[in-house]
């Protein structure tokens, strides 16, 4: 059995200045340590002038799928993701039921039951694959500041 969770996480994407080689505002992200899950954090707001492909803007499950609209709030003010991922399910080593992750960014649904693959990758799709039942949530920023306040994750009854 896997654990599943609700993650509530209020973030802010700073003004970048000055761009470096990766976009500004690009790419700081939330994903579980082993790369095998994760929601892409980038400034995807319609007046910011560098965009980036559909599944690598802001709420994107990273590689995978879009959020089904662009939710993004201005550089500067603070925005909010709230999470439910439900666990995959692997029996004798095979995969029974995929992950889902439903998500609301900024209070609108941006992935409603959105399946996962497996570990996400940029231009690849990958199979999922039985992995351990507990990871580590990982928040980092890749090129770009972010700050999170007030992060909470409350377990969900196990998946069967």
């Amino acid at each position: 059995m896997k654990h599943s969770y609700l993650l509530h996480a209020p973030l802010s994407l700073t003004v970048m200045v000055s761009i470096l080689a990766a976009p500004a505002h690009a790419a700081p992200w939330a994903k579980n340590k082993d790369s095998v899950y994760e929601i892409q954090i980038f400034d995807s707001h319609p007046s910011h002038e560098e965009q980036i492909y559909p599944d690598g803007q802001c709420a994107a499950v990273y590689g995978e799928t879009p959020p089904r609209v662009n939710a993004c709030r201005a550089a500067g003010e603070w925005q909010s993701f709230d999470i439910v991922f439900t666990a995959p399910v692997f029996r004798d080593g095979q995969v029974v039921k995929l992950p889902t992750v439903t998500m609301h960014h900024n209070g609108i649904l941006v992935h409603p039951a959105t399946p996962g693959h497996g570990p996400c990758a940029h231009r690849n799709v990958l199979p999922c694959k039985p992995h351990a039942d507990r990871m580590p949530l990982v928040l980092q920023g890749h090129g770009s500041p972010v700050e999170f306040r007030n992060i909470w994750i409350r377990p969900l009854e196990k998946s069967k």
